[in-house]
């Protein structure tokens, strides 16, 4: 029996109490009987082995690729810029001090980022967006399909990692490696070890989420933009 895993179950964020515990039982009955165990991401196989000592020998790095290629040119020159988020937003991933900076950014240029959010807010988190609501947009979630059309027809992609600690690298990020779109990708910590990985594909602009930090990013998420990625 050959498994192959993304995010493992215990570590779901949404997970509390209860829940919690039965899916760390269910998820290491499962991986004791398969014969092989696959994980996506380096740093969530390592954290697998290290969590499950006598099964380690069984557990290998199979990484992700991307679905679909999506390659589309948009005006470069345009005096706004909109960059895209597809996914759940909570507390924690935190995008209030990525929209601070946008919004110091946007007062002090001419050219202004606008951001598209698609998917799933907290109740917390959607009533602090509406701060920021001349230049942030939430839509409902969407189908793959339509994610793939919201990825042509924006400037850049919007990657958030999760809380300090968390090993899992969402799906998300490879599908945003499959595109021509600049990607910015925003941690809580440049040394963990998944914002390595990050910064080992040469794909993004890594930034510190901070808001001074972040300031910078926008600007050479510009510069990456007017140049043409």
């Amino acid at each position: 029996w050959v498994q192959s895993w993304g995010d493992p179950w215990a570590d779901d964020i949404g997970l509390r109490g209860f829940r919690k515990i039965r899916a760390n039982k269910s998820e290491k009955r499962i991986l004791e009987e398969a014969d092989h165990v696959f994980y996506v991401s380096m740093p969530t196989l390592e954290r697998m082995r290290e969590k499950n000592p006598k099964l380690a020998t069984k557990m290998n790095y199979l990484p992700r690729g991307f679905i679909q290629e999506v390659k589309s040119k948009l005006n470069s020159d345009s005096n706004r810029f909109i960059i895209s988020y597809t996914g759940v937003l909570n507390k924690s991933r935190n995008i209030i001090n990525l929209l601070e900076a946008i919004k110091l950014y946007n007062k002090n240029n001419a050219v202004k980022f606008l951001i598209n959010i698609y998917g799933y807010c907290d109740e917390q988190t959607r009533e602090k967006l509406l701060d920021y609501n001349n230049f942030v947009k939430v839509f409902p979630p969407i189908s793959y399909e339509k994610i793939i059309e919201v990825y042509k027809t924006t400037h850049a992609l919007l990657f958030i990692s999760n809380e300090k600690g968390a090993h899992q690298i969402p799906g998300k990020l490879y599908d945003y490696f499959g595109t021509d779109k600049s990607i910015l990708a925003v941690v809580d910590n440049l040394r963990d070890s998944v914002s390595q990985f990050i910064e080992s594909k040469r794909r993004t602009i890594l930034v510190e989420n901070n808001i001074k930090n972040l300031v910078k990013g926008i600007e050479l998420l510009k510069e990456d933009i007017t140049r043409g990625n």
